[in-house]
């Protein structure tokens, strides 16, 4: 790396691939899972991490082979110039498209529960300026945000463990009632949770570690799938499947059964840290992708990274306008799910089989 900005340690990356991959996703995920799976949700919960798990090992396996290039680099050398540009043009729209989708969900449940008065894309634009500093500092600063922000955040999902006194355990009952097909289906939704593995693209030429990116990464993974468990287990024995359909956001909705004397609203403390945890993806994308459009444009980045942030920002900013409402917005999560698993699939796989037959290239030449 041309900065020691853009350093970060193993342990760094745990905090930054769950920073990446839990977000808004915790909030929703109980109901998704469950619409198709019903009590089967916590089954569908686990089957879909086997996406993100796939995805992190061929990621790791191919960067390995080229420890020294970044994303761009390797793109080129594997594909070509043109080919190769467009594979990384499409990877930082993802990026784009992603955290648009973010920072719009953030907004709308920031608007619903905080801020009611006020424009939605005020938000937006306030939180897109905090984003912008943060992400201008670089890898190691952003690292250390995400590690802050996530024990902030156990804390308060310890919370709603109180929620349990109104628990129905027989919500979960009979296991397996719902059919393999309907949690398989389930199954493909709640991989969309787990979104955010594959920025270990961009990032691993970063670690100064690399022999333990795995390690990290499972870490990452398994914390981030126990947290999403807790969630939906506990949202099924309190609410039960079918009443979940008719919550926006269930796990949200556990806070307010949760009494204490001096705290009376509890989902306000939650939101209000929410500020911070919720921002984290919208963050750590904007590094990603700022520093991928750095290299790409062929520009110094010590010198005009700060500034392709801005412009990146500025640009998510635009695209989070797009959705009409929240339902919308909703729905534009979906298609970001999509995405998810053309980026953390589809590349890998493609890349492998480039990195194949430049082997065999070499081999033959």
């Amino acid at each position: 790396m041309n900065s020691s900005r853009f350093q970060m340690t193993s342990k760094q990356l745990v905090f930054f691939l769950l920073g990446t991959m839990i977000a808004t996703g915790i909030l929703t995920l109980p109901r998704v899972a469950s619409k198709e799976a019903g009590p089967d949700a916590w089954i569908a919960v686990l089957i879909g991490a086997l996406v993100p798990l796939l995805s992190l090992f061929m990621i790791e396996r191919l960067c390995r082979q080229f420890p020294d290039q970044g994303f761009i680099d390797m793109s080129i050398e594997l594909f070509g110039r043109y080919l190769g540009g467009f594979l990384v043009l499409l990877f930082m729209a993802y990026g784009l498209f992603f955290s648009a989708v973010v920072v719009r969900v953030f907004a709308e449940i920031t608007v619903i529960y905080m801020l009611p008065r006020t424009p939605q894309y005020v938000i937006v634009v306030l939180l897109s300026l905090g984003i912008a500093y943060a992400a201008a500092k670089g890898a190691k600063v952003v690292g250390r945000i995400n590690e802050l922000i996530f024990y902030i955040f156990l804390l308060l999902l310890l919370l709603t463990f109180t929620s349990l006194r109104l628990a129905e355990f027989t919500y979960l009952l009979p296991i397996g009632d719902s059919g393999i097909t309907a949690i398989l289906k389930s199954s493909l939704s709640t991989s969309w949770a787990f979104a955010g593995v594959e920025i270990l693209f961009v990032v691993y030429p970063m670690i100064t570690r690399k022999d333990k990116v795995i390690k990290a990464g499972l870490t990452a993974l398994g914390i981030a799938l126990i947290l999403y468990l807790i969630a939906t287990m506990i949202c099924l024995v309190v609410y039960g499947a079918s009443l979940m359909q008719q919550v926006l956001f269930p796990t949200l909705g556990l806070l307010k059964v949760v009494d204490f004397p001096l705290i009376h609203r509890l989902e306000f403390l939650f939101l209000a840290f929410w500020l911070g945890f919720g921002a984290r993806p919208l963050m750590n994308f904007t590094m990603a992708t700022s520093f991928n459009c750095t290299g790409f444009l062929g520009l110094d980045v010590n010198k005009h990274y700060p500034k392709i942030v801005l412009v990146v920002m500025l640009i998510t900013g635009i695209i989070a306008e797009f959705p009409r409402n929240t339902i919308q917005a909703l729905q534009w999560s979906s298609y970001a799910g999509y995405a998810f698993l053309i980026i953390a699939l589809v590349y890998p796989v493609l890349y492998h089989l480039a990195a194949m037959v430049r082997k065999g290239g070499d081999v033959n030449a």
